[in-house]
């Protein structure tokens, strides 16, 4: 599972989505380096800056979006 955004809801989400059985975050993207490192660091997942990044991983199977719905596109 990879997590573009590394605010409240990305961190929100990333956590539930770990804490199940059959998923594991492997990877955040994040604007803010100060949140995704935490936020990585926590769950043990790679950093990236660039959200492309997570979808060319062999080891992602979905993506969710936890960004401010204002930049959902960019």
């Amino acid at each position: 599972m990879g997590v573009v955004g590394s605010g409240g809801m990305g961190g929100r989400r990333a956590e539930s989505f770990n804490s199940l059985s059959n998923c594991e975050v492997v990877g955040i993207a994040a604007r803010n380096p100060d949140t995704g490192s935490e936020l990585a660091g926590k769950l043990g997942a790679a950093l990236t800056t660039d959200w492309k990044e997570l979808v060319d991983r062999e080891d992602v199977d979905a993506i969710t979006i936890c960004t401010h719905n204002a930049i959902h596109g960019s």
